[in-house]
């Protein structure tokens, strides 16, 4: 038997190599060719998983957060010299993780960290390509100050930054605003910090900006904030992040007789585009039996397309999450799946 050991990170507390071989420890006993994939959507992490299938190395700048602030540590791209190829997370200096969502409004971020980094990062490494994880930012300003920091004229259509071939990564497919209560951008506000009365403003401020460039029309508009929208207008190759890299990694030759695939919350947005729901969708398709594994499993999760469910909520200990509890959680959810599959074996 051929399993495949494909999550994505649980958002906050274990990156998705480590989620892959603390379920690969618990499967250890199983008479079965296990095969570690980590993952990702095109938020966080996904500079990362690109690193591993482009053979690139880590490196390093001082950059700012969306509230302009120094980062703590510096933003993290990767690189492959002989190819000239470059891979970066939007995250890496705009994610929630690097302000206190409590001290500050998402009308006060900025993308503008983001296009500084990549304009220096162009500057210091000349690439031919360019990868960019879109997903996973504090900000929902459209990537207005991406392009501010770009140089880019939106009469001319150019950038002062001279820009190589972008290949962005897109971790959800939704517009960047939709009538209603639609899927957009806005979507994703709520866990950015936005109130109601905040949402309607940032509503105006997107119809606004979107006015400004009206040939633009991508799918993927939405994601990051409306970053997806920005690196439209930039001229950016932009794909589903998970899909992207189930083609990268060949994962159709592999041919597993079993998937297992999670990230940290398996709710309604599974479905939008995130590795764990396209893995499941790809599973179904392809009539491969697909466990997913949740660091949460809310209500609106739809389980279609799945063999088996586990998650991780109701194990001790309760309370806030960090590495530990997060692994000591995630190793019994994984025991549970071992023994679902040693019963059918």
């Amino acid at each position: 038997m051929k399993i495949l050991i494909a999550p994505d990170k649980f958002k906050g507390t274990l990156t998705a190599s480590e989620v892959t071989d603390i379920i690969a420890d618990q499967l250890a006993s199983l008479n079965a060719d296990i095969i570690k994939m980590p993952m990702a959507d095109g938020g966080e992490g996904t500079a990362e998983v690109l690193s591993r299938l482009l053979d690139m190395s880590p490196r390093t700048l001082p950059a700012n957060n969306s509230m302009m602030q120094p980062i703590p540590t510096d933003a993290t791209y990767y690189v492959n010299p002989s190819t000239r190829s470059v891979a970066v997370d939007s995250s890496s200096v705009l994610g929630l993780s690097l302000i206190d969502k409590t001290k500050s409004s998402p009308l006060d971020r900025t993308s503008y960290p983001f296009g500084e980094l990549l304009a220096e990062i162009i500057e210091t490494e000349h690439p031919l390509t360019i990868y960019i994880g879109i997903g996973g930012t504090s900000t929902v300003d459209g990537g207005e100050g991406f392009l501010q920091a770009l140089g880019y004229d939106h009469t001319s259509h150019k950038a002062k930054v001279k820009l190589p071939r972008i290949i962005a990564l897109s971790d959800v497919a939704v517009p960047l605003v939709a009538p209603g209560n639609n899927p957009s951008s806005l979507t994703f506000a709520p866990q950015k910090g936005a109130s109601d009365e905040e949402i309607a403003i940032i509503r105006g401020r997107l119809e606004k900006f979107r006015c400004r460039f009206s040939d633009i029309d991508s799918k993927f508009a939405g994601a990051g904030g409306g970053m997806g929208f920005a690196l439209a207008v930039i001229g950016a190759e932009i794909s589903l992040g998970a899909d992207f890299l189930i083609r990268l990694a060949d994962i159709p030759s592999i041919n597993p007789d079993l998937i297992i695939t999670g990230e940290g919350s398996l709710d309604s947005q599974t479905s939008l585009g995130k590795a764990a729901g396209t893995l499941i969708k790809y599973g179904d398709e392809n009539r491969i039996p697909v466990i997913a594994i949740g660091g949460r499993v809310t209500p609106d999760f739809n389980p279609s397309g799945t063999a088996a469910v586990f998650s991780t909520q109701h194990y001790p200990p309760e309370g806030c999450l960090n590495y530990h509890k997060a692994k000591a959680r995630l190793i019994a959810a994984s025991q549970d799946a071992a023994r679902w599959i040693a019963e059918r074996q």
